[in-house]
């Protein structure tokens, strides 16, 4: 019995810490003033910054209006508190469908804690987030 306790009490820390994880997932979908979002020729892409200017992340939109974050080392994102912007990449003489934001100067933030998973709604049209 105690060779048994010798070793089960270690797997179960070692088990209890492999659940935890130094970062935070990030993912949603992105809309476009209320609608779904209709994928075009313009390809539009979400900025994640960390609010201190740390890090910066560009997310491409996938055609169903998803997206997920991977982070700088495609395991998710360092906590933090994080301002979203995005852009367009139609340069030009081009209508673009949005209005540029950059992070820096977007009302969109959010804060991500150690081993949260986070899902977001992006309205591009509106210029809105929420965090569900």
């Amino acid at each position: 019995m105690r060779r048994t306790i010798r070793w089960v009490v270690p797997l179960l820390i070692v088990a209890g810490f492999a659940g935890c994880s130094k970062v935070g997932h990030v993912a949603g979908t992105v809309t476009e003033n209320g609608q779904p979002y209709q994928p075009s020729d313009e390809m539009i892409a979400l900025v994640f910054a960390k609010a201190d200017g740390s890090m910066k992340v560009s997310v491409s939109i996938q055609k169903d209006g998803s997206f997920t974050v991977y982070g700088p080392d495609n395991e998710g994102l360092p906590p933090g508190k994080y301002k979203v912007g995005y852009y367009s990449d139609i340069d030009g003489g081009k209508k673009k469908r949005i209005k540029a934001v950059t992070p820096e100067a977007s009302p969109l933030e959010f804060e991500l804690n150690r081993g949260e998973r986070v899902k977001l709604n992006v309205d591009i049209g509106k210029g809105t987030m929420a965090k569900s």
